[in-house]
């Protein structure tokens, strides 16, 4: 929709009226108008009239449309799959068939179960009927109407994210409350469930025990003033996303969230909590953000628990690191990030004293610069006059949409780095290659701000977070459209370019310190050699992401030989092994096979889960140093045993594309 608002020309926009002012504006405007003339639209999709004297071809048992010849009907195995086609429109002819071997498995007939379905389908129609005739007005209305058909489509098994699950997909629809599911209706295949952006008041408990098997739940950007009632019976939650609400953590609220023993994931960000949740019970929690929540002091507890990897306290009102505090951050420092707090010069020299000024991750030393008016004109080197007004639409839209905020952040920050003054116009093509790729495609637009959102976006390599920005575009690039298994080729693909070009900086870097052994006194522009590297190799070894031309190249020193060599030099490195071994270090690799394979990393972990909650029930009979020791111990021998199946999945998906 964002797309199509761009194209839209100033008179068409008016013409539209408010449709025409946001992409979310316009999404509600065509489906309003869709709705009111629903048989005008019908007619110009080429569908069939829902009613009429001429019988219509009927889908027959084995997929096809037609007329059964006998013109006596169906079978009665025939039929049961034309009323399972009718109860779940998306099912392949293989589901239909697992519906009816799973009924018998289940103790059921396969009709059976189908009239149980039905009556489920019934009541949900009705409820969801019920629920638009209550709406508050007309515009509610249609809002209400497009949800219902969301939610039934998810009930239908007819939405899917990008790795094969089942979900729930609502965002930006303002619907007043979520309607009253009945018991009957289950939810329980949905895997996913989003509702973000509605400006909820409160989750009613009925709705989410409807899902009872959620892997995800992300309720971000509503108005939940506290952690919704009945969230801690979803037990295989993994994911949690309470972020950009107005919620107050209370005691109950705490203790909801320590109900949920398989949480890897919980975001916190932007409420005003008032106190930390309490993850001591939580054996498998690696990542809690709790960036900009009002905190004055950082939690104790929070730095005690063996199992968090990553601990998001930027922006809040942390001012002082007490000795406790202190050498707790010392035994893992790359997992707390504090950038943004008002901490005191005693805090920041006591820190790095302690952490010999190895305290980069949990306190970098730069400070965000201020985001300018005229921010996107220091970009436009290099950029032709004839193209300036279509860069300066693209930095305009892009800013403007939401979760931008820290992307655009990092482009101020950069634009006054060392690395952008040095090579302007070719750190300027970089930025634009992002925004580009964001601005026509909303998967990786949505993937690119959730990594500038990160904490790592703030440590002060600058070069190194516009590289990582870079491979999340393409990876995302790559894989927008594609589910599950279908996206892993093309990302193989990019794993093997990435590993190329690893390959071809690594070279430069060995020729830049040659240069300067031959001549110690010869100043050697860097971002020059590794560009000529770069440049002179793009087409031949099919480099991502590389400029087709070099200014001044002659300067750099790099030979046609050195190209050769190098390009030499790469292809005899590269092999399934070494390929495999890459691939398997990369976080959007690691964070694909997760939710590809997530039954092989649960069963993984399972053994190391047992064994940590045992130590945790010793915890009081033991020594802190033993406990200490212990847990250690786990925790290494369950981050080799991940690392092996990485690497080992790595490995079979490069078996069964090694090309």
């Amino acid at each position: 929709m964002q797309a199509l608002l761009w194209q839209l020309s100033d008179t068409q926009r008016r013409a539209l009226g408010d449709a025409g002012q946001s992409a979310a504006q316009l999404a509600q405007g065509l489906a309003q108008r869709a709705f009111v003339q629903r048989e005008e639209l019908a007619t110009m999709l080429g569908m069939a009239p829902a009613a009429g004297r001429v019988r219509p071809p009927v889908r027959l048992g084995d997929g096809r449309l037609g007329y059964p010849l006998s013109g006596r009907g169906e079978s009665s195995t025939e039929a049961l799959r034309q009323a399972i086609r009718r109860l779940f429109p998306g099912y392949t002819d293989a589901q239909v068939e697992e519906f009816i071997t799973s009924a018998s498995r289940q103790g059921n007939t396969p009709w059976q179960r189908y009239f149980q379905l039905h009556e489920q389908s019934r009541l949900l129609d009705n409820t969801l009927r019920d629920w638009r005739r209550a709406s508050a007005g007309p515009a509610q209305t249609l809002r209400r109407a497009w949800v219902a058909r969301v939610i039934r489509r998810a009930w239908q098994r007819q939405h899917r994210d990008t790795h094969g699950n089942y979900q729930l997909f609502i965002h930006g629809w303002r619907v007043g409350a979520l309607p009253r599911l009945p018991e009957a209706v289950d939810f329980s295949h949905v895997a996913r469930l989003t509702l973000r952006n509605m400006s909820l008041l409160e989750i009613e408990p009925g709705f989410l025990q409807r899902f009872s098997r959620l892997h995800s739940l992300d309720l971000r950007g509503n108005l939940l003033t506290q952690v919704p009632a009945g969230i801690e019976q979803l037990v295989e939650l993994g994911e949690l996303n309470l972020a950009e609400n107005h919620i107050a953590l209370t005691s109950e609220g705490s203790q909801r969230l320590a109900a949920l023993h398989r949480l890897v994931s919980l975001d916190l960000h932007s409420n005003l909590l008032g106190r930390a949740p309490d993850v001591r019970a939580l054996y498998r929690l690696r990542m809690l953000n709790m960036r900009m929540t009002g905190l004055r002091a950082l939690p104790v507890a929070l730095l005690e628990s063996p199992t968090l990897a990553m601990i998001d306290l930027r922006e809040n009102g942390i001012s002082e690191l007490p000795e406790a505090v202190l050498q707790l951050i010392r035994r893992d420092p790359g997992r707390v990030y504090l950038h943004g707090n008002p901490l005191s010069p005693q805090a920041v020299w006591q820190i790095r004293e302690l952490l010999d000024n190895q305290a980069a991750a949990a306190l970098p030393v730069r400070d965000h610069e201020e985001l300018l008016e005229d921010e996107r004109l220091r970009y436009l080197d290099g950029v032709a006059p004839s193209d300036q007004g279509r860069r300066l639409a693209q930095w305009s839209n892009l800013a403007a949409e939401e979760g931008a905020q820290d992307l655009f952040r990092f482009f101020a920050d950069f634009s006054r780095s060392a690395d952008f003054q040095r090579q302007p116009r070719e750190m300027s093509r970089r930025v634009w290659g992002i925004i580009e790729a964001c601005e026509l495609n909303g998967e990786v637009r949505e993937a690119v701000f959730q990594q500038a959102a990160g904490p790592r976006s703030c440590a002060d390599q600058m070069l190194l977070i516009l590289s990582t920005l870079e491979v999340r575009t393409l990876a995302a690039q790559r894989a927008a459209g594609l589910e599950g298994a279908y996206a892993m080729r093309p990302l193989l693909q990019l794993g093997r370019e990435l590993f190329r070009l690893d390959q071809v900086d690594r070279i430069a870097s060995r020729h830049i310190q040659q240069m300067r052994i031959n001549d110690p006194y010869m100043p050697v522009d860097e971002v020059e050699v590794h560009l000529a590297y770069r440049v002179g190799l793009a087409d031949a070894l099919d480099l991502p992401g590389q400029p087709s031309a070099m200014n001044f190249g002659y300067i750099s020193g790099v030979s046609k030989d050195d190209l050769e060599l190098a390009k030499l030099e790469v292809r005899l490195a590269e092999s399934r092994e070494a390929l495999s071994r890459s691939m398997a270090e990369r976080d959007f690799w690691q964070q694909y096979l997760q939710r590809l394979h997530r039954d092989r990393f649960e069963a993984m972990s399972e053994p190391f889960h047992e064994r940590l909650e045992a130590v945790f029930d010793e915890r009081e009979q033991m020594p802190d140093q033993a406990f200490r020791e212990s847990v250690d111990t786990l925790q290494a021998e369950r981050s080799a045993a991940e690392r092996a199946l990485y690497l080992e999945l790595t490995r079979q998906a490069y078996d069964r594309h090694p090309g």
